[in-house]
């Protein structure tokens, strides 16, 4: 599937796909409340889409936090898992935080996905911590 990755604001079309695809990943298969889920942060992030067809396969999002870019509500859709859609959508929110000159990029990673975020170069900070029933801890990379 060829896709295109996308860096929008809320304002895209794409939002309402993306907030689909945020429900079925965190609220239907690892049953986060909605009302952690809608934070209402969506409205000032910057959006990264991964599209095919008009349809979004996966998403991320990122807000400004002091000089750093904090990424989350990272997902891809459950038949896309495994293809490299994470990894593509990861390595476009470095490039534009570099772009735009951030410090850090943030990330509160679940504790099964540690991994993926360290073959970028994040690092562990702090302790373990519970969110929405599961155990997350701070990563940060310096870009800067």
């Amino acid at each position: 599937m060829p896709l295109t990755f996308l860096i929008s604001n809320y304002d895209s079309p794409y939002i309402p796909l993306a907030m689909q695809l945020r429900y079925e990943v965190f609220i239907l298969e690892q049953s986060v409340p909605l009302e952690l889920e809608l934070d209402g942060l969506d409205k000032e992030a910057i959006h990264i889409f991964a599209i095919d067809n008009n349809k979004v396969f996966g998403t991320l999002r990122m807000t400004k936090y002091l000089d750093s870019l904090k990424i989350a509500r990272v997902c891809v859709s459950k038949q896309c898992r495994n293809q490299g859609i994470g990894m593509k959508m990861l390595e476009k929110a470095i490039e534009y935080a570099k772009g735009k000159e951030y410090h850090y990029i943030i990330i509160e990673s679940q504790i099964s996905v540690i991994n993926f975020y360290k073959k970028f170069g994040f690092q562990t900070e702090g302790e373990m911590f519970m969110d929405a029933g599961i155990p997350h801890i701070q990563m940060i990379k310096r870009i800067l």
